[in-house]
């Protein structure tokens, strides 16, 4: 299983250096103060990436195990990453030998004209795009040198919010997909989808065994609760569009957020999705064994 990175943003990305190993003595002081549930979660889920017995690159040098980044937020379409800042990040990569790989939202008509010139950009640089929904991913089928993902929203299941992932019973609620029917992952492979991406959720990934075969990429240690077009941090300031900013956002997310007081369940929002952060990285024979599969720690900041 190789090691990837999601950025969500462009301020992310310059600061990733602070979140690696040797370099966030900082962050450690800064827990000492009420900062958000990020921070401790980029530091721990460090500690277990490079703890867990079944990783090829636990107790090695990190930096120096990332394969490529996943640049893009997946949640809201007026936070898809303008084009130069996708070339900056590309550039990036391509000096430091990495894998490019764009992750968007689910998209509505009023962003296709952002999409085309983006796509245009990477078709040239025979890129990965993670699509979210038919309308990206029919786009995308148009460049030929462009290989898409199927994005969280292809791999649905369920995720009560209030369950403690730690009860055996509550569990076998939460171990399905769709990518389990072997007609489903026949119709993205013919379109030329191979991969699909998870949470890190306890799932029966039993289906890896057989035909027709894909590839997984798991999201870590972040649990999407829920994500739609209504926003109620842009409720909170925008009277006019209300809940549902549609061809123009202010993007307050990006200085609001909301932390809910609470240890146990651990859910917060950020941009307009709720997350659950769940640590714990138990892995399957069938995921981290695959050295086609892909851990994608994801980082927010």
């Amino acid at each position: 299983m190789k090691l990837y990175i999601k950025i969500n943003d462009i301020q992310a990305f310059k600061n990733l250096e602070s979140l690696l190993k040797g370099r966030y003595t900082l962050l450690k002081k800064l827990l000492e103060k009420d900062y958000p549930v990020e921070y401790r979660a980029n530091i721990q889920s460090l500690e277990n990436l490079q703890n867990n017995k079944h990783l090829f690159f636990t107790q090695r040098d990190i930096r120096k195990e990332i394969k490529g980044i996943y640049f893009g937020n997946d949640s809201c379409e007026h936070l898809i990453p303008s084009l130069e800042e996708i070339k900056e990040v590309f550039e990036f990569t391509k000096e430091k030998k990495l894998n490019f790989t764009l992750v968007l939202p689910p998209v509505s008509e009023f962003t296709i004209p952002k999409l085309k010139q983006i796509f245009q950009f990477l078709n040239t640089k025979n890129s990965e795009v993670v699509v979210n929904d038919l309308g990206a991913l029919n786009l995308g089928l148009k460049y030929k040198n462009i290989k898409l993902i199927a994005g969280l929203t292809f791999s649905k299941m369920i995720k009560p919010a209030f369950l403690e992932l730690s009860n055996q019973n509550q569990k076998e609620l939460i171990t399905h997909t769709e990518v389990e029917i072997d007609y489903y992952r026949q119709f993205f492979k013919s379109l030329g989808i191979s991969r699909f991406s998870f949470e890190n959720i306890d799932i029966d990934y039993s289906f890896l065994n057989e035909k027709p075969y894909v590839n997984v990429d798991l999201y870590y240690p972040f649990i999407k609760i829920s994500y739609s077009k209504a926003c109620n941090i842009a409720g909170l300031f925008n009277n006019i569009q209300n809940y549902f900013p549609v061809e123009h956002c202010p993007v307050y997310c990006k200085d609001v957020a909301l932390d809910i007081k609470d240890v146990y369940f651990g859910i917060f929002q950020r941009y307009n999705s709720f997350y659950k952060l769940n640590e714990n990285l138990d892995l399957p024979k069938e995921v981290y064994s695959k050295k086609q599969n892909r851990l994608i720690w994801e980082i927010f900041l």
